[in-house]
């Protein structure tokens, strides 16, 4: 099943004063001003070779805390996206579905 506009959030988990995975290091005051830009940016998947696909957009980007872990709240839309799935069909009606997996599509 495909279609369009598939409402999406993520937790991003961002850890201050120590190196992330790119080894840089951030301040907390440097995240708390990102986010009050950050509605409207392209939500990308970034590949290996730092080419960039646009797959969505944001729609509210906050930082907060989350127990004792600070995250970066992301809820957007991807702009198209679906289900993959073995279906079967009775006079031209999927009866049954079998989900296999969740997709981001562009």
């Amino acid at each position: 099943m495909r279609v369009d506009n598939v409402k999406v959030t993520m937790d991003i988990p961002v850890h201050f004063n120590q190196p992330d995975k790119n080894g840089y290091i951030y301040t907390k005051e440097s995240w708390k001003e990102a986010v009050k830009n950050a509605v409207g940016i392209p939500i990308e998947i970034i590949h290996d070779d730092g080419t960039r696909t646009v797959v969505g957009v944001t729609q509210d980007v906050q930082l907060v805390k989350d127990g004792e872990e600070d995250i970066i709240k992301v809820s957007g839309v991807f702009r198209y996206g679906g289900t993959s799935e073995e279906v079967k069909f009775t006079k031209d009606v999927i009866t049954n579905v079998t989900l296999n997996g969740i997709g981001i599509t562009k």
